[in-house]
């Protein structure tokens, strides 16, 4: 049995009947029935609510008010709040990736300034000042690094300055040994001769060629010379000695000379 339809605001629905398996459920209902109702012509489902109409004392059942609540505005809103979130996401998507490489930046761009630093420090740009200021361990860095580099400066000045001196005191020293009329000849334990000044090559008529240093010191010596007893003599009792007499021979005539001797340690 169909139920006839009384709509407020479908005058054209007025007196029809409703046939269908949820108008059936709901007319046949004594007690108030809420259930899914087939969708609507926008297609969206809709909540079909249904409640008794009883007339007191009697209980007689006079007929069934029903209401649809359409679920279109629901899925509207869904939609809408779902965009909401997608279009939020994403603005913080951006923005998250957006302060992910400006904190990458602030973070390796002082690396790279502290990195190309040490790269001119090594090609000789010992003179410069790596200015970051990060307030943090890399700044700390660079300033070490900056003092490391003006400390590497000030000791390479003070060695530059110390070789000077003493290529000035070893100019002094050959000019004092080459222009001194004392004869002057350093040699090792072995006899290799180290050093020998022109006033000793004169004495024992050494040339030039002869006169070489690391050549050995025998065959600059006559095998009967007491000159070469006196240099076996000390190398056999290395040590200083008093001065001494020896006698050369020369075509001219005996020569005498008067020598002493030293010795001189290598502390290293």
């Amino acid at each position: 049995v169909g139920s006839e339809m009384c709509i407020r605001d479908r005058p054209d629905l007025q007196g029809t009947l409703a046939n269908d398996a949820a108008s059936q459920k709901a007319v046949a209902s004594a007690v108030a029935l809420t259930q899914k109702a087939p969708a609507g012509a926008d297609g969206y489902p809709v909540l079909d609510v249904a409640v008794p109409v009883v007339a007191s004392p009697s209980d007689a059942k006079w007929g069934t008010i029903r209401v649809g609540l359409s679920f279109a505005a629901i899925y509207r809103e869904i939609r809408q709040l779902t965009a909401i979130i997608l279009v939020i996401g994403a603005l913080a998507l951006g923005f998250g990736v957006l302060a992910s490489f400006w904190a990458a930046r602030q973070i390796t761009r002082p690396l790279m300034r502290l990195v190309d630093a040490t790269v001119e420090a090594s090609q000789g740009a010992l003179e410069q000042n790596i200015d970051i200021q990060t307030n943090d361990e890399i700044e700390i860095l660079a300033d070490n690094f900056t003092s490391m580099m003006h400390e590497i400066v000030r000791q390479k000045r003070t060695l530059e300055f110390q070789l000077v001196e003493i290529q000035h005191l070893q100019k002094y020293t050959a000019k004092l040994l080459t222009t001194m009329n004392d004869g002057l000849l350093s040699f090792t334990m072995d006899g290799t001769v180290k050093s020998i000044n022109p006033a000793a090559s004169r004495l024992l008529n050494l040339s030039d060629h002869q006169a070489a240093t690391d050549a050995s010191i025998w065959p600059l010596i006559d095998d009967q010379s007491g000159f070469r007893r006196y240099i076996q003599d000390k190398l056999n009792r290395p040590g200083g000695a008093p001065h001494e007499e020896i006698h050369l021979e020369r075509e001219q005539g005996n020569q005498v000379i008067v020598v002493s001797s030293s010795l001189l340690e290598d502390e290293s």
